[in-house]
């Protein structure tokens, strides 16, 4: 059973409020263990854990998270993917947006 939890980050760009990650799906998470055995798919929970975790990685961000201010999920995040994260930072928390060239997967915003 693989231990993986994180998706790889393959390029970084970050300034004062924005961060963005190119980041690859691995086939191995942990997470697709039984979600689900013939499609496996990142579970929302998981997305917004990757956020806050990122946050408080590349801005040392620390304030806790008590709502979900809005999410939407439009596409499954599959094995292998290779998307952009793009991360806001404001007063208010955090708005995320994963994402390919064509396509919004999710996006939400977190409040503080």
């Amino acid at each position: 059973m693989s231990n993986i939890i994180y998706p790889i980050v393959l390029e970084k760009n970050k300034t004062a409020n924005k961060l963005i990650l190119k980041i690859e799906i691995p086939s191995d998470l942990v997470y697709f263990n039984g979600h689900f055995p013939n499609q496996p798919i990142v579970a929302g929970v998981v997305q917004i854990n990757w956020v806050i975790y990122f946050a408080q990685k590349y801005w040392a961000f620390t304030q806790p998270i008590s709502k979900i201010k809005s999410i939407k999920f439009q596409q499954f995040i599959t094995p292998n993917l290779i998307l952009l994260l793009e991360i806001n930072q404001h007063k208010k928390g955090l708005s995320f947006c994963y994402q390919n060239k064509t396509s919004c997967f999710s996006k939400g915003d977190l409040s503080v």
